[in-house]
């Protein structure tokens, strides 16, 4: 599967990584990266989901680049202003059940000063805005 320039690949656990922590996409074909990733459960169906993620990614100034049905994923990202870096975030969703949804968000931030605190900060401020538009 291919989002503009990155692939994504099945995660790959190793034992120098600490649980949750993996290595699954190349920007540019090239270059891996291990990230982390933060997960919201909710007690609503895909299609809620997606229609939730739809109205916070908006209202917080992303772009949504593909929404991939089959594999259920989002993938969006927010241009970097003037002293911001281009944000890209990556939501995989997975239906439990019929009232029961899984969502694994994973970010990267793009540039030489990237860091692996923000990613996870701007993950955390992204699972914390699904779960305040469901209240």
């Amino acid at each position: 599967m291919n989002f503009s320039g990155w692939t994504a690949n099945q995660p790959t656990y190793s034992s120098h990584n600490s649980p949750g922590i993996f290595s699954w996409l190349h920007i540019n074909h090239i270059e891996t990266i291990v990230m982390a990733m933060e997960t919201a459960l909710l007690n609503c169906s895909v299609n809620e989901v997606i229609k939730l993620l739809k109205g916070l990614l908006k209202k917080q100034g992303y772009e949504i680049e593909e929404i991939d049905m089959h594999e259920i994923l989002v993938l969006a990202y927010h241009n970097g202003k003037w002293f911001s870096q281009k944000k890209h975030v990556l939501f995989q969703i997975s239906s439990m059940d019929t009232k029961r949804t899984r969502i694994d968000v994973t970010a990267s931030i793009e540039g030489s000063n990237k860091s692996e605190i923000a990613e996870e900060i701007l993950e955390e401020k992204l699972v914390l805005g699904i779960y305040d538009l469901m209240q």
